[in-house]
Formats: C-alpha cells, sequence, structure tokens
C-alpha cells in the first residue's frame, strides 16, 4: 500500500508542470492547470511569482491571475494599472508634437510663458506664469522646483499667486526653462463587498479601512488625506443592500451633505507688484488644503438592522497619489 502511495504522489504533476501547462495549445490543459495551482493556494507563491518572467505572455498572465486571488495588494496594484489608462487621458507619446509654450505630464498639460516686469518703463525683472489643463478625474497640485537659464535662478513667489506666477529678478536671460514638480491625485474605482455583514465587520484596502459601524461605514485612512479625497471615496448612493430571503425592504434615502466655498474675488489696485497684490508680494507660501484621516458616511439603508442584509455591496473611490515632475521647453 504505501509502495503504491508513494507510486501515486511520483505520477502527480508538480508545480513547475503544472505552471508550464498554464501555457498549453489545449484550453482544457490550461483549465486544469489554473484549477490545481489555485487549490494549492499561497504555497505556490513562489513559482508563481518566478512565473510572471516566464517567456510565454500566456503563463505570465495567468501566473498574475492566480497571484492576484490571495495576494489582495497586488490586485489593487494591478486593478490600478488597468484604470489608469482610461483615468488619466494625457499620457506622453514618443515623437508626439506639442503646442508651442506647452509640456505634458500624464494627466495633464502645462501651458508656460514669461513677460519682462517692467512697471516704470525699466526691465527689473521676469514674470513666468503656468497654468494647468488637467485631464483626468481628479487634480493636480504642484511647484515651482526651479527656474534656470545657463544656471539656476533666484525665485520670488506670492503666497496668494504663486505657483501659477513667479518672478526673477534682474536682468531678463535669453531663455529660461521652468521646472515644476508635483503630486497627482486621482481615484480607482474598487468593488467591494460584505458578506453576512456584522456590526464592527472590516476590510483593508491599499491604506484603507472601512468599517461597519451601522447604519453608517466609518473610512479610516493610515495617514492624513486630503479632506476633499476622503469624503468623495465613498458615496451613499453607491451602497447597495441585498435583504436575506423573508426580510422587508424598508429603505429610506440617504443624504450627503454639501459644503460651498467661497473665493477671493480679484480687485483693481494702483501701483500693482509683480503679482498683481498691492505693496509688494504676500509673504510665505499658500494654505495646504486640508486634510483628515476619518470620514463616516451613510449607507442610506438604516431602516432595516444589519442582521437583514446577506450582503453590503459599495464602490470605493480609492485616492491615487502620485508625484510627477516635467519641465517647460526653452522659454525665449
Amino acid at each position: 500500500m504505501l509502495r503504491c502511495g508513494l507510486l501515486l504522489l511520483l505520477l502527480l504533476p508538480q508545480d513547475s508542470d503544472l505552471v508550464e501547462q498554464l501555457g498549453d495549445p489545449d484550453p482544457k490543459v490550461r483549465e486544469h492547470a489554473m484549477s490545481a495551482l489555485a487549490a494549492r493556494g499561497s504555497a505556490i507563491r513562489g513559482e508563481l511569482l518566478q512565473a510572471r518572467r516566464h517567456r510565454d505572455p500566456e503563463v505570465r498572465g495567468r501566473a498574475l491571475d492566480l497571484l492576484c486571488r490571495f495576494d489582495p495588494d497586488l490586485a489593487l496594484e494591478r486593478l490600478i494599472r488597468l484604470q489608469r489608462g482610461t483615468k488619466l487621458t494625457f499620457l506622453p507619446r514618443e515623437g508626439r508634437e506639442l503646442p508651442p509654450g506647452t509640456a505634458v505630464t500624464d494627466g495633464a498639460r502645462f501651458w508656460f510663458s514669461r513677460r519682462p516686469w517692467a512697471p516704470k518703463g525699466e526691465v527689473l525683472g521676469t514674470v513666468l506664469e503656468t497654468a494647468d489643463e488637467p485631464r483626468l478625474e481628479g487634480f493636480v497640485q504642484w511647484t515651482v522646483a526651479s527656474v534656470r537659464s545657463k544656471r539656476d535662478l533666484p525665485v520670488e513667489t506670492c503666497a496668494t499667486h504663486s505657483p501659477l506666477r513667479v518672478y526673477v529678478p534682474g536682468a531678463s536671460p535669453e531663455q529660461l526653462v521652468v521646472t515644476l514638480k508635483g503630486t497627482r491625485h486621482w481615484r480607482c474605482e474598487v468593488p467591494l463587498e460584505f458578506k453576512d455583514p456584522a456590526e464592527g465587520d472590516s476590510q483593508r484596502l491599499g491604506g484603507y479601512t472601512l468599517t461597519l459601524k451601522w447604519p453608517t461605514i466609518v473610512v479610516k485612512a493610515d495617514r492624513p488625506t486630503l479632506q476633499t479625497e476622503l469624503t468623495a471615496a465613498l458615496l451613499t448612493e453607491e451602497i447597495q443592500g441585498e435583504l436575506k430571503p423573508g426580510r422587508k425592504r424598508d429603505r429610506f434615502g440617504g443624504r450627503r451633505t454639501l459644503v460651498a466655498r467661497s473665493a477671493c474675488g480679484v480687485r483693481a489696485v494702483e501701483d500693482p507688484a509683480w503679482c498683481g497684490c498691492s505693496g509688494g508680494p504676500r509673504p510665505g507660501s499658500r494654505a495646504p488644503l486640508p486634510t483628515v484621516q476619518d470620514a463616516e458616511v451613510s449607507t442610506g439603508l438604516g431602516s432595516n438592522p444589519i442582521d437583514d442584509y446577506a450582503r453590503i455591496s459599495l464602490l470605493f473611490h480609492l485616492p491615487v497619489e502620485e508625484a510627477f515632475e516635467v519641465s517647460s521647453p526653452p522659454l525665449q
């Protein structure tokens, strides 16, 4: 009996054989290999990671599919990569000709211009202006990292008008290159589900924890996140509940609170500075956008107790932040 068992064990396909079968021409063989490897779970993680460098793209793709089944971080990374091309419609292309004075980074196009600053007829310096045309479901933040001619030049800023407008004092160089550094903010849509939900159930997702605090869901970030991004990550109208058999639906609509923000208007001033402020640029830097780590969102399902639900499904708009750097063409 022992001899038969050893013989049977030897006849079973090894992990390496199953990985190779992921690229077999016969679809039945491929599907059998997928099922056999999936049944072995995370024990074959090492083999699957090696298979991601396999010469056969079919093997690479199926190995990644298997890895994503038991590695949520890898599955999220893959989802972000898949959605990135649709969320960011400005993507640099090799050899693409751009309009004069523009530069493109993923998700945004920047327009650059320069003009002399001569309030009384004598040129005192150069005003550099930058405007962005975002093409993503989000926004970009940036600062002017440097202004360079043959060397780095001193740059003056204004807390009100920078980084849209900065100033280089002194004689105007023949050409200038402006370098921007910033952060690109967009959202990746991730479907989530709580099965047989109970008070206090939670799920982790890319630095965020979602916890059921009936009739709300609390979203907690691992680190301070822009308030606008965290409050938009989960919307009441996208939360759905499926009742258990025999339970009666008694749903009321959720409510969202909108906060209006006012912006200062532009007014004419006498003897403005290079930035437009009266009496000189406003010192300091622009106030940062407010950040939070917690947000509480109504599920809109509160007429029923949580025990009435078989599952609660939602769409989490995961905030994605990416650093970028882009330089202007030479500005004459």
